[in-house]
């Protein structure tokens, strides 16, 4: 076998050629098919008879949201990325005049060098600044899908409480009309009542029957739709909230909301941005040391046989001689004056919601006090009416089954203010940003 010295060159052709080959790609996730997706796991707690509240709703469908989990890594992978963007760059070590003297492998001159790259003043930081603002982006992303969650679930909580009371009233009143109904059968086979009356009372029981039909559909839908935002196989049994009033600080909501809102953050994300833009545009203005290189230097001399070795400095200047970088600074000032007008505009429509939404709150509970009142005089009415109508022998069936079905519209009216006043509350909660709790702050 014949052997040699390998070059220096081929050498390095060698090592650059096992490290391209030594690359290799994992290869991209394969989709899974709809059996082997994975599904929020299922909270056996609330399996055994626990209630669920809206607080505990909410909690559980920000947990099991799969988006958010995905938008939480985002911004953990945008805050890791800001924590290193800021370090100084590696050096880079460079090989020049590279040759041999011969095919025996003899070295004839070598150049070796360290070269820096020097950042702008200040750079480095603007470059962390500008990657910690577009994190802040991704959070203010996230905060916005999670008000828009709890809001859906709030709102969701709210519908199923008040179609169960629906649901209730609408079985009472089925029966009471079939009662209605077997009365004025069993009055007009003795000609007590006209046909006109019956087929009333028919087409009413009907009406009613398709009114239960549609509400328990409603609620049903209603119900699965919140036990898979929830991660819940079947939903449990729902506490409702009690509604009570809550004196309430503007002033403190609002500071709430100025430091809750998502516009607000994402607005001021893009005002830094822009900011640190600038900075870098307009450093790049000035001339600047783009690197420095020390370098070590060998050669050898055929004439005088000998190897001669020397250090040499070498670094570079950057010259902004063909963009100034003037259209850049004053496109990020404009940029930082269009976010900082956003920017007092948001926090005016934060206000007006908010005095909006509060003015709500206040006005219904205002009425309600008075509705309230209302509704509990009727309903005693109602109720003193129909016990001495069945004290009276002589009290006609037919309307004390009126009574009972006016008495249910009273209760169809307290179930339905009761839903307006989660509703202004929920609104409420939404003006301030609210994501976990089930009252504004106070």
């Amino acid at each position: 076998m014949i052997r040699r010295k390998l070059p220096v060159v081929e050498l390095l052709l060698i090592v650059a050629w096992i490290g391209v080959g030594c690359y290799h790609p994992n290869p991209a996730p394969a989709p899974r098919a709809a059996s082997a997706i994975d599904v929020p796991s299922y909270h056996s707690e609330y399996a055994a008879g626990r209630t669920l509240d809206e607080q505990a709703a909410v909690e559980l469908a920000l947990q099991n949201d799969f988006s958010l989990d995905a938008l939480a890594r985002d911004i953990e992978l945008a805050r890791s990325q800001a924590r290193v963007s800021g370090a100084f760059p590696d050096p880079e070590l460079r090989v020049g005049q590279l040759s041999s003297h011969d095919l025996d492998g003899t070295l004839h001159s070598l150049e070796l060098g360290l070269r820096f790259s020097t950042p702008y003043v200040g750079e480095r930081a603007a470059t962390r600044d500008a990657d910690e603002a577009r994190a802040d982006l991704s959070q203010s992303e996230l905060i916005a899908e999670q008000i828009d969650r709890s809001d859906w679930v709030r709102l969701g909580f709210s519908q199923i409480v008040r179609l169960e009371g629906l649901v209730e009233i609408c079985h009472s009143e089925v029966q009471y009309r079939s009662q209605l109904l077997d009365l004025l059968r069993t009055q007009a086979a003795i000609n007590e009542r006209t046909n006109i009356e019956l087929v009333n009372a028919e087409l009413e029981l009907f009406n009613a029957q398709q009114q239960l039909s549609k509400r328990e559909n409603d609620l049903r839908t209603l119900q699965r739709s919140l036990a898979a935002a929830v991660g819940l196989e079947t939903l449990p049994a729902l506490e409702p909230v009690f509604e009570q009033r809550i004196e309430l600080d503007r002033e403190q909501l609002l500071s709430e909301a100025f430091a809750a809102r998502p516009e607000l953050l994402e607005t001021s994300s893009n005002y830094r941005l822009s900011q640190a833009r600038r900075h870098l545009e307009r450093v790049r203005t000035i001339p600047w040391i783009s690197f420095v290189e020390p370098s070590y230097r060998r050669e050898y001399d055929e004439d005088n046989d000998e190897t001669e070795h020397w250090a040499e400095l070498r670094f570079g200047i950057a010259l902004p001689i063909f963009n100034l970088g003037r259209v850049g600074v004053r496109a990020e000032e404009l940029a930082m004056q269009r976010d900082l007008s956003r920017l007092r505009g948001i926090e005016g429509q934060i206000a007006i919601e908010l005095d909006q939404a509060l003015s709500e709150y206040r006005r219904l509970w205002d009425d309600n006090e008075q509705f309230a009142a209302t509704l509990t005089r009727l309903e005693d009415q109602v109720r003193q009416t129909i016990e001495l109508g069945r004290a009276n022998p002589e009290a006609d069936p037919l309307d004390l089954i009126d009574l009972q079905l006016e008495l249910l519209q009273v209760r169809r009216a307290r179930v339905e203010f009761r839903a307006l006043l989660s509703q202004v509350r929920i609104d409420l909660l939404r003006a301030v940003g609210e994501i976990h709790s089930a009252q504004p702050p106070h």
